[in-house]
């Protein structure tokens, strides 16, 4: 005996496309007028009425679901008939399932990896402070690196920075220990630090040098780190 595959059946006819947008839009306006009756009767007529009413209601709001999806899966349905859809739609969700991209055998990347590959390199240039045996106001530049150098107060904690300032209608750059000016850095190396320091170059060290009979000189280091 020949078994019948039935999936070579041909799909049943459905109505046409017009028929089902009509039949939900007839469906949502009754299932409205149902429930609105619902809602009246029941403080109105009685509790009974009110309930029979709103369960007709809903059974049009479900009618109206169904129609309305029928409508606007209309031409799939016309293709393949109304029973299959669901089956489509697992099988659909199946193929993306199975055509997922299987990530348990991509390599695992750390930030080892990345700096053995991209090793960084510390870049640095060391300037000369000039100005160290002027004073500030009334007050010794030498005295400051003196007790910058043998850490006295107020230069327990020492922060270094690089002011710029108008001298005599030019740029002028002011090296500051804790906002006192020790000195500045050399009018020759004005537009190369200035242009380092643009370059997100920082202040990366400092050194103080000389004492006893030698007058206390100052030099910074600035420093960036970058791809070698």
């Amino acid at each position: 005996m020949a078994i019948k595959d039935k999936s070579q059946r041909q799909p049943k006819k459905i109505a046409s496309k017009l028929s089902y947008k009509i039949s939900y839009i007839i469906s949502l306006v009754i299932a409205i007028i149902l429930l609105a009756f619902g809602l009246l009767s029941i403080p109105a007529v009685s509790i009974k009425f009110g309930i029979i009413f709103i369960l007709s209601g809903l059974l049009f709001l479900f009618m109206f679901k169904s129609y309305r999806k029928l409508y606007k899966n209309y031409d799939y349905h016309k293709e393949n008939g109304l029973n299959n859809y669901g089956k489509a739609k697992a099988s659909e969700g199946n193929n993306v399932i199975e055509n997922n991209i299987d990530i348990s055998n991509i390599p695992e990347i750390t930030v080892d990896d990345i700096t053995e590959s991209h090793p960084l390199e510390k870049k640095a240039y060391e300037f000369k402070v000039v100005g160290v045996t002027f004073k500030t106001g009334r007050k010794s530049r030498q005295t400051a690196l003196r007790h910058i150098h043998f850490n006295d107060e107020p230069y327990e904690t020492v922060d270094i920075q690089i002011k710029e300032y108008d001298y005599e209608g030019e740029l002028a750059l002011g090296v500051y220990a804790n906002d006192f000016q020790v000195g500045n850095i050399a009018k020759a190396d004005i537009n190369r630090v200035s242009s380092l320091l643009s370059d997100d170059y920082t202040i990366y060290d400092y050194k103080i040098y000389g004492g006893g009979d030698k007058n206390w000189g100052m030099s910074i280091t600035l420093s960036k780190i970058v791809n070698s």
